[in-house]
């Protein structure tokens, strides 16, 4: 009898092993489980960024004049939906959106004020950018951009931007001013590489109206 309750022991205890390693071994698969229902799908990175770059004077820009114009330029702040990074394309008259996927390299008004610089770089021989602030110039350029955009109902990209030119000095007087906008058609609405090479274009035209109204602003 004794023998025999010991053997009922012996199984008895195995069996309950057996249970809790059943048990712990649901627990570990369960956990599992739910680890790798948990763990993000790694998707990849399609967003893609784009810069504004210089373009030459157009060929019918205002003439070079004797000594070049130099001029201070100042890029004032744009409309806060402006700034940043993300691309804004235009889908109605009064609705934008930004384009995840597609974004500048460098907050807009950065870039504007960089390619703005670079363009007159280009136009040395009738205008020159001073930066210091103990070299003479002639005129201070002051510039307000008000979009700059693709426009999907035309399928063009979009510049805008309020031109001042001032005389320099402590009696600055405005000699100019212009409200200039220009659309460079041929975008499809999809290509956004295209469309900054053609904002950059559009910052050229705005670069050689400059140095019109430069030229005018001397008569």
């Amino acid at each position: 009898m004794i023998a025999n309750a010991k053997g009922k022991g012996r199984t008895m205890k195995t069996h309950v092993g057996s249970v809790v390693l059943v048990f712990i071994g649901l627990l570990g698969l369960l956990g599992l489980t739910a680890g790798c229902s948990v763990l993000p799908e790694v998707q990849p990175d399609l967003t893609r960024y784009y810069v504004l770059t210089p373009v030459a004077p157009a060929a019918e820009a205002a003439p070079a004049p004797e000594r070049p114009r130099r001029i201070s330029l100042r890029v004032t702040d744009m409309p806060a939906f402006l700034r940043g990074q993300l691309m804004k394309v235009r889908v109605a008259e009064n609705e934008v959106r930004f384009v995840d996927e597609a974004r500048w390299a460098e907050p807009l008004e950065s870039g504007l004020a960089r390619v703005m610089r670079k363009n007159f770089d280009l136009r040395a021989t009738a205008v020159r950018v001073v930066s210091r602030a103990d070299e003479d110039r002639d005129f201070a350029v002051v510039l307000a951009f008000q979009d700059c955009e693709g426009v999907v109902q035309t399928g063009a990209a979009r510049l805008a931007a309020r031109v001042n030119v001032y005389t320099s000095g402590a009696d600055a007087k405005l000699r100019a001013e212009e409200e200039f906008s220009i659309d460079i058609p041929g975008w499809d609405g999809r290509d956004y590489c295209a469309l900054a090479a053609k904002l950059s274009e559009a910052a050229g035209a705005l670069s050689d109206r400059v140095a019109t109204l430069l030229s005018e602003a001397e008569k």
